[in-house]
């Protein structure tokens, strides 16, 4: 029994310090990830993401697969909002945007041999998302808005017309230029 008390304390003590170490090694709970990327300055809007190893999209891939296109469809993102936002702003206004968490529509699905693993599906179980940080300042850098938008459309398969052509992103993209026009309005150039 001594035998067995002891091999548990170990364990116990063991696991003690994973615990302890791993707390030591992670960031402050609430303390914001530094963006691994951004957009070159141009404009009134500036962009920024965090690291995608953390983002929802990760978790829609099979097994333990590696993402092929990580920063391009993320860069492609980015510019969507830019765009977006800059085209709404008054002049003189600048915006800040970090995306926090992304996912796109769809997820890639075990079909029959293992040519067709990279497959990506969309179906309406996987809807787009985004999660940004979002600023924006007045001509003389007064804080005008600054909170967390969450961009999400979990009927985007069912909402009237799809977006036309095949082009990539299209539901993302979709997803960006609604909420810009619900939340800044109609372009101004």
């Amino acid at each position: 029994m001594s035998h067995c008390l002891r091999s548990l304390r170990a364990g116990l003590v063991a696991a003690l310090v994973v615990f302890a170490l791993a707390a030591c090694a992670s960031r402050p709970t609430g303390a914001p990830a530094e963006p691994v990327r951004t957009l070159p300055d141009e404009g009134p809007v500036a962009v920024a993401w965090n690291d995608p190893a953390g983002f929802a999209e990760r978790s829609r891939l099979i097994g333990s697969e590696e993402p092929r296109d990580d920063e391009r469809w993320l860069e492609t993102l980015a510019q969507t909002l830019r765009d977006a936002i800059a085209v709404r702003l008054p002049e003189g206004q600048t915006a800040s945007v970090r995306i926090v968490d992304a996912a796109r529509a769809g997820s890639y699905e075990q079909l029959g041999n293992a040519a067709m693993r990279r497959v990506r599906v969309v179906r309406d179980l996987y809807p787009p998302l985004l999660d940004i940080e979002f600023e924006r300042r007045a001509a003389d850098g007064a804080l005008v808005e600054s909170g967390l938008q969450r961009l999400r459309d979990a009927g985007f398969l069912s909402a009237g017309v799809p977006p036309a052509g095949h082009e990539g992103l299209r539901f993302e993209k979709d997803l960006i230029q609604r909420w810009a026009q619900r939340h800044l309005g109609s372009p101004l150039r």
